[in-house]
């Protein structure tokens, strides 16, 4: 059995997305005034009361124009030359009881990388996996790419393609360019990200039907990431709706991630090589399905992280 620390990778995402979702639902709270960390101090004299957050001038956020936000012709340079492509969406729901219980669940996880030029996929279901006792990779699932994200690629014959089928058929669906920039959000992450000026679809099918005392909150971001040649391209989004029903606070998120990358690209291969995988045996190898030289290096058959996994079908594990 290869070690596959694709497993310890997953378990670093999982608990640093937790984290990352406390402080996005902190950070908007705070900027729709729903949290505030400390009380506004007043200014007390003999003749008025003046509350200093009134006095403090409203900024307007800056809507994204040609250059700063997301720019089509740019984000298209940046993944044109990529024939992989790892996808990662997570949902997650969180209720607070208001008197310190607090309870995070994980009610899908689903990861896949995607060889477009291959038009093939590997698939997986992390959702059973995680628990609050800790995470279990005995219960990962392998599962059709129709099955966990509600959509087919077979049609597709550019990255920039797969990602606009990708992004609105997960319900990010509104108009990039109509967005407004968070500097806050970038003071707080460092990451550079957008809110959407409109409702996206999957706000509305993440509250369905749902019946609930008030609605907090429903908004949805992108972020961008810079590739090495200056371009930027949108690499993830989330979601997020809040509401209030009998008391209790429930939140739910939607991450959705991209990863791009070439077949191959990293140089080494999961043949079977002794040396931690780094080197092909031979004619056995294919070099197209190679994969895993680096320790953070994805094979694009399989998925695996310094190392194919068993279940590897690339012609490199034959």
């Amino acid at each position: 059995m290869k070690f596959d620390s694709g497993i310890v990778k997953m378990l670093i995402v999982v608990f640093a997305l937790t984290i990352i979702v406390a402080l996005i639902l902190r950070h908007v709270m705070e900027k729709k005034g729903l949290y505030d960390p400390v009380p506004q101090k007043k200014q007390v004299t003999s003749e008025v009361i003046v509350d200093e957050e009134e006095t403090e001038p409203v900024m307007e956020k800056p809507v994204v124009s040609a250059g700063n936000g997301y720019d089509k012709t740019s984000s298209d340079k940046a993944v044109s030359e990529s024939t992989c492509v790892q996808v990662e969406k997570i949902c997650t729901e969180m209720a607070d009881d208001g008197k310190g219980g607090q309870e995070l669940k994980y009610t899908s996880y689903y990861l896949t990388d995607v060889n477009l030029t291959k038009l093939s996929d590997s698939t997986s279901d992390y959702t059973q996996c995680i628990s609050e006792i800790g995470f279990d990779d005995s219960k990962v699932q392998e599962i059709s790419f129709v099955d966990a994200f509600g959509y087919s690629y077979q049609g597709c014959t550019s990255m920039t393609e797969f990602f606009e089928l990708a992004r609105k058929s997960s319900g990010f669906d509104y108009d990039m360019t109509d967005a407004s920039y968070d500097e806050e959000k970038y003071e707080l992450m460092k990451e550079e990200s957008y809110e959407f000026n409109g409702d996206c679809s999957i706000l509305y099918s993440m509250l369905g039907d749902m019946d609930y005392d008030r609605l907090i909150q429903s908004t949805c971001y992108y972020s961008l990431s810079e590739a090495e040649d200056g371009t930027k391209y949108p690499s993830m989004f989330t979601a997020i709706v809040q509401y209030e029903k009998d008391g209790v606070t429930y939140t739910k998120t939607v991450y959705l991630g991209f990863s791009y990358y070439k077949e191959g690209e990293t140089g080494g291969c999961g043949c079977g090589s002794e040396e931690a995988y780094s080197s092909c045996e031979g004619d056995s190898c294919e070099e197209s399905d190679g994969c895993c030289a680096g320790e953070t290096s994805a094979c694009p058959s399989c998925g695996g992280v310094g190392g194919c996994t068993d279940e590897c079908t690339g012609a490199c594990c034959k």
